[in-house]
């Protein structure tokens, strides 16, 4: 039986999106550019956006804005490598996974625009195997 992943306590929606789409990166065709060495290269101002939107959410009783000064700090204490400068070809943000599923809808309507079958949802199955990655990262 599945679970649902848990949000951190007193989190915002947007908190637990940020999240979640951090643990997409496990099925991210793209991530050979920002998974090196064995660690996340995560882009600052996803840290920054992160710990903004996170700043009321409870991490052992405190909130993360009083446990971390910003989104440096936040990415860091959760082992990530930073990058300073976006450039989405070495970190890891959500306009990559954003741009990445326009890109396969669009060659997905170019592909197969004029056959009979059905076009598959793409975002959808994007979201399914990202989900199936974050539960199977939590449960080990």
């Amino acid at each position: 039986m599945e679970t649902p992943v848990r949000p951190l306590i007193g989190s915002s929606s947007e908190c637990t999106r940020f999240l979640n789409v951090l643990m997409c990166y496990v099925c991210s065709p793209l991530q050979y550019g920002f998974y090196r060495s064995e660690r996340l290269h995560v882009c600052l101002s996803y840290c920054d956006r992160m710990h903004k939107a996170c700043a009321t959410a409870l991490m052992k009783g405190i909130p993360v804005g009083e446990l971390y000064a910003n989104g440096r700090e936040f990415c860091l204490s959760r082992r990530f490598e930073i990058n300073d400068f976006d450039n989405s070809s070495s970190c890891f943000s959500d306009d990559d996974l954003i741009l990445q599923t326009k890109k396969q809808i669009r060659i997905g309507d170019i592909n197969m625009g004029s056959t009979n079958i059905e076009r598959p949802n793409f975002l959808k199955l994007f979201i399914v195997i990202c989900l199936a990655a974050m539960l199977s990262f939590i449960l080990c």
